[in-house]
């Protein structure tokens, strides 16, 4: 875990430890919609896609990835 209320909204910010391979996108939007089932706020996941960093995100209705510096 990084932050359990990123960007002061109360959402859960998590980091992958990227060991060169890249997360599969499907099992991470799965994850992230359990999650924000069990958390009640928005949830993301830090990781590298495609060797640059990004934030996967999940708000309770709609994926995104967007470009993450720390």
């Amino acid at each position: 875990m990084i932050d359990a209320n990123y960007a002061n909204r109360g959402e859960l910010l998590l980091a992958h430890e990227h060991m060169g391979a890249d997360l599969r996108q499907d099992y991470a939007k799965e994850t992230l919609q359990a999650l924000v089932r069990v958390w009640k706020r928005p949830v993301a996941l830090t990781t590298k896609l495609e060797q640059k960093t990004v934030m996967v995100r999940y708000d309770g209705s709609e994926h995104s990835v967007t470009p993450y510096r720390a």
